[in-house]
């Protein structure tokens, strides 16, 4: 399990969730998280690879590889 991918994952969605409560019948949401859901996929898209991208240059810094990786030059 790659857990950088898993929480990149979780940080894309989280930010349109308030949106997409709000657009289901009988709830509202406040006008900055309606205006997120309206771009929902390119939001989601960008704070998932600002997240991965973050995290996994965390991991390679620290020395840590997933298992499988390949080094390079190896």
């Amino acid at each position: 399990w790659n857990w950088v991918a898993l929480l990149a994952l979780a940080a894309g969605v989280l930010p349109n969730l308030p949106g997409f409560i709000g657009s289901l019948p009988g709830n509202t949401a406040p006008p900055f998280f309606a205006k997120i859901y309206n771009w929902a996929w390119f939001v989601g898209f960008l704070v998932a690879a600002a997240v991965y991208l973050g995290g996994m240059k965390a991991l390679v810094s620290a020395g840590s590889r997933e298992p499988g990786a390949v080094r390079a030059g190896a």
